[in-house]
């Protein structure tokens, strides 16, 4: 529940004592003097007796070393000493300080020191309790007696088990009271227990009786409400007033070298210093108002003037309307909507609502708090709740309200009452503004197209408050896209940063109508930034679909910016109609011939995927004579090869281009126009040797071979084609469609052209007796063997064999 805060300090002492400013600490031989809470060393006092009880206190120091002596404080000189008999131990109280001696307790004034009064005693107590203006506690073995300053016992309580370690390094029980002066109470452990007492020895009722697990060896009270209960191995922390143990730390272990200051108690050890600290009462009220223990919390910010009871109140208030339901989930449960008001009733007040949406809700909220007339709720409870009596609220107060309602009223949103809605959207409007660097909180609403907030009230607001993000948010929201650009002007033109136009930028990128007034601020943009004009239509604003391309905005951009705008924002554009992307190539071509784009650009276009331009359309703006190679790229889109051909035989008179063509391209159709081009008459012997080669090397399921023999010459040495017969013999063959392509073949003499393929060959090798074949190397037989265009010899069971593996 609640954490105490411990730290160590390397000081080492004896004897401890502290005020609000200092502390100080003894050794043997020595005094030292350390600031307080930092802790940093002041000064040292040599030569200063070690005392058994030290106390600093109103500028002096008192001790017990074994008279009692005054110091003054820091300088550390002897005021006064006490002669006549040395005192067991001494307790101060306001200007007053009782010391005990062997049958008498003596007061003395610390004022001027003079002795007060002498009170004589029947008992030996081992230590005293001074209660100034009252009466004196008397700490026995068994028995703690309080008594007046006539030595008359008032009463006793008997210390069946006293298990309280000694104060300062005596080894007798401490004191088993304590006295808490500003609460005016006595704080009294005895079996186990600890309870309190008033000044008339009563019981006081409003702080429980708290009940240890074992008989403490210390006890200490920490302002503003927690007890401190030390075992051998374990620190434990008790609230006053739930007497419940709220932490227990392990591994303390106890030291009999103690001192306190107002909520702090020092632990002396051999080698260190341990410092506790009371736990943030923030933490264990919020604990206490999760758990739903409201008598608890208001308890505690009764006595604390914590400044979260305002906010006690406000949750014992919800609670009353949603009984035990938790507040950040309650919209999901309320079915009534007064119990939705009861809650707007509570909040109304804390932040500062537009006068139309209070006038709307004025019904609503008045019935809200006549509702809660009939709960069973304190007198001042009611009127803190109905807002008739003020609240204090700080800074800090509000902000923790607004972060725990927050979620709430963003889920009273999707209420489907209207007013309900709006008093919530603007409730958040208003409280979120009053949280640093919270405002995110509001993009959810002012984002909604269909939030209720008053929009010129809301423009006001965010201007004040330099919300400008907000405020283009909710003109966003709204579609009224003309007053936020007028802002966004108006705050160039006062401070001339680009920081402004950005702004416009990108609240033009996210306009989705009004076409007049995006073209309007975006030749605005254009005259004071092209660069950031242009990076908007670079990144296709949301409203593009809905504007006149072709007819307002490419000449637009044509007059403020030139074709690379338009080359660039169209090659972005997404899904346009083929006119776009024509005008797009028209655009390419008309740069390319100027010298402004380089001719890569417009092949890359051309050859983009998918074609989104219309060829047909796009190859009319080609100029007759220019721009050959990439016109060639639109007339094979629709097929015009023969064209192409021509142009790279013809025209830039390059075989190998064209060569290149066909090869791409693998097509029977292709291949057999680059044919009939080169064996066109007049042959050119140069154009018959280069079609000669690429029969020969060409992939021959590229060539109509019908078509190539027939336009081969006749008179065309038969030796020079080999290696092409052999390919097309064997890929006709491996298609396996040999009675259909017959009848063809040996209508263009191709079989006649095999055979005495194969019979030059037969007629052509000399067989001996030791030829082999090249691929069983078993020898050759005169009848049962083939030789490769490549020379070499095979059989022919091996022949097919190697070709049905290959295959």
């Amino acid at each position: 529940m609640a954490t105490p805060y411990v730290s160590t300090y390397p000081i080492k002492a004896k004897s401890i004592s502290c005020s609000s400013n200092h502390i100080i600490a003894c050794t043997d031989s020595s005094l030292k003097i350390y600031s307080y809470p930092s802790f940093n060393f002041c000064q040292s006092i040599d030569n200063f007796p070690y005392p058994s009880q030290i106390l600093l206190t109103q500028g002096q120091i008192l001790t017990l070393s074994p008279k009692f002596q005054v110091w003054t404080y820091p300088e550390g000189i002897l005021l006064f000493t006490y002669e006549a008999s040395n005192p067991k131990h001494f307790s101060v109280d306001r200007h007053d300080v009782a010391l005990l001696l062997k049958s008498k307790i003596v007061l003395l004034s610390l004022i001027d020191l003079s002795t007060v009064m002498e009170i004589e005693i029947k008992v030996e107590p081992n230590k005293i309790l001074l209660i100034s203006g009252r009466w004196i506690l008397l700490q026995e073995k068994y028995w703690l007696r309080i008594i007046n300053f006539e030595g008359k016992e008032i009463h006793s309580f008997n210390l069946k088990n006293p298990g309280l370690l000694g104060f300062m390094n005596w080894l007798q029980p401490a004191p088993d009271a304590i006295h808490i002066g500003q609460y005016g109470l006595i704080c009294i452990t005895t079996d186990e227990k600890t309870f309190f007492v008033d000044y008339d020895l009563k019981r006081y009722p409003r702080y429980q009786e708290i009940n240890h697990e074992f008989m403490p060896l210390y006890v200490a009270f920490l302002h503003p409400c927690y007890i401190l209960a030390f075992a051998k191995s374990y620190l434990n922390i008790y609230l006053i007033h739930s007497g419940e143990c709220i932490y227990k730390m392990p591994n303390i272990c106890y030291s009999e070298i103690t001192a306190f200051t107002y909520d702090t108690l020092l632990m002396s050890n051999s080698d260190s210093l341990m410092c506790f600290s009371s736990p943030s009462l923030d933490t264990i009220i919020s604990t206490y108002l999760g758990e739903k223990r409201f008598d608890v919390a208001l308890e505690i910010c009764a006595d604390t003037c914590s400044n979260l009871e305002s906010r006690v109140y406000f949750e014992y208030g919800v609670h009353m309307f949603f009984q035990d339901r938790d507040y950040q989930r309650a919209a999901h449960y309320m079915r009534k909507s007064e119990e939705y008001w009861g809650v707007c009733s509570l909040m109304s007040k804390i932040v500062k609502l537009p006068p139309i949406v209070k006038d709307k809700c004025k019904v609503n909220l008045e019935n809200a708090v006549e509702r809660i007339k009939n709960y069973s709720l304190l007198r001042s409870h009611f009127n803190y709740i109905a807002q008739f009596e003020p609240l204090t609220y700080d800074k800090t107060l509000k902000n923790k309200i607004i972060k725990n309602f927050i979620p709430f009223f963003h889920m009273i949103r999707k209420n489907d009452d209207q007013c309900l809605r709006n008093f919530a959207e603007s409730w958040i409007f208003s409280a979120v503004l009053q949280i640093p660097k919270q405002t995110a909180e509001l993009l959810p609403i002012v984002r909604d197209p269909s939030n209720t907030l008053p929009l010129y009230y809301c423009e006001g607001v965010l201007k004040k408050s330099g919300q400008y993000d907000l405020m283009l948010e909710l003109f966003l929201s709204r579609k009224i896209y003309r007053p936020g650009l007028e802002v966004l002007f108006k705050k160039y033109e006062e401070e001339k940063t680009i920081y402004w136009l950005i702004k416009t930028r990108d609240y033009l990128s996210r306009m989705q109508s009004n076409e007049e007034v995006f073209l309007e601020y975006t030749i605005k943009l254009f005259c004071e930034s092209k660069s950031l004009a242009e990076e908007l239509f670079l990144t296709c604003p949301a409203i593009i679909p809905k504007l006149d391309i072709l007819g307002k905005l490419l000449p637009m951009m044509m007059k403020y910016s030139g074709p690379r705008l338009v080359i660039g924002f169209l090659s972005v554009l997404e899904n346009g109609p083929p006119e776009y992307y024509n005008y797009l190539a028209k655009i390419y071509i008309e740069e390319t011939l100027d010298g402004e784009v380089n001719p890569k650009e417009l092949v890359e276009f051309l050859n983009r995927k998918p074609t989104r331009y219309d060829p047909e359309t796009v190859l009319t703006y080609f100029p007759k004579g220019y721009l050959q190679r990439e016109r060639c790229l639109l007339l094979d889109l629709i097929g015009r090869y023969e064209e192409i051909i021509h142009y790279y035989i013809y025209e830039e008179k390059s075989l190998i281009n064209a060569k290149l063509y066909v090869l791409y391209k693998r097509n029977t159709e292709v291949s057999s126009i680059f044919i009939s081009k080169l064996c066109k008459s007049p042959s050119n012997q140069d154009h018959i040797k280069f079609l000669v080669d690429f029969l020969n090397e060409a992939n021959p399921e590229i060539i109509d071979h019908h078509i190539a023999l027939s336009l081969l010459p006749k008179n065309l040495p038969m030796d020079s084609i080999i290696k092409y017969l052999y390919n097309a013999f064997h890929s006709l063959e491996e298609r396996k469609v040999k009675i259909k392509l017959k009848r063809r073949l040996q209508e263009t003499h191709f079989l006649d052209l095999i055979l005495d393929y194969y019979k030059h060959a037969h007629e052509n090798v000399e067989i001996t007796e030791d030829t082999r074949c090249d691929i069983c190397k078993k020898k050759i037989k005169t009848k049962d063997f083939i030789v490769t265009y490549k020379g070499e010899i095979q059989h022919e069971d091996c022949y097919e064999q190697k070709k049905i593996n290959t295959n």
